[in-house]
């Protein structure tokens, strides 16, 4: 002789889906949002900035690096940097989405100098930057923020997704 008992978890299951897997995942996207425009925002304004340039020094286009800059959420546009002169054209698009599963900010300068600027070298390594002409610019004004500040803009998309899994949002 046996008996049994059942408990149903069909619509735990059902909830488990929506508030947390579905509502984490979003969460993560805007939280990754708001730390893709951390980062880039500090790429152009935190010593060694994104240089600028001025007409005085010979720039042809002042401020059209700073304002080339793009952020993207696995490869979709987000936030696009101000304006700042020199008429930018910043990406619309990025051309990858990351990896399977991950969810990836990306910030990227969209003149055909941009590197060049940021390696202080050309590829070949001719035409050496030997100084900059706005103070406070150097070389490696993207890459230094991502190792510098990492930590802080992980903590930036996981105070969103806390919000968001604690019914704060």
């Amino acid at each position: 002789m046996a008996e049994n008992f059942t408990i149903d978890f069909s619509g735990f299951d059902r909830l488990m889906r929506e508030k947390v897997i579905k509502g984490g995942l979003a969460a993560a996207r805007e939280g990754m949002g708001l730390a893709g425009q951390a980062f880039m925002n500090d790429a152009i304004m935190e010593i060694p900035a994104t240089p600028l340039g001025s007409k005085a020094t010979g720039s042809v286009h002042p401020g059209r690096l700073r304002g080339s800059a793009s952020m993207f959420v696995n490869g979709m546009l987000n936030k696009v940097a101000p304006d700042v002169g020199g008429g930018p054209t910043p990406a619309v698009s990025l051309g990858e989405k990351g990896a399977a599963g991950a969810i990836t900010a990306t910030v990227a300068f969209n003149t055909p100098y941009a590197a060049y600027q940021h390696e202080g070298v050309h590829k070949d390594g001719s035409g050496r930057i030997k100084r900059w002409t706005t103070p406070g610019t150097n070389i490696k004004f993207l890459e230094s923020k991502r190792l510098r500040n990492s930590q802080q803009y992980f903590a930036v998309a996981a105070a969103r997704i806390k919000q968001v899994l604690e019914g704060k949002s």
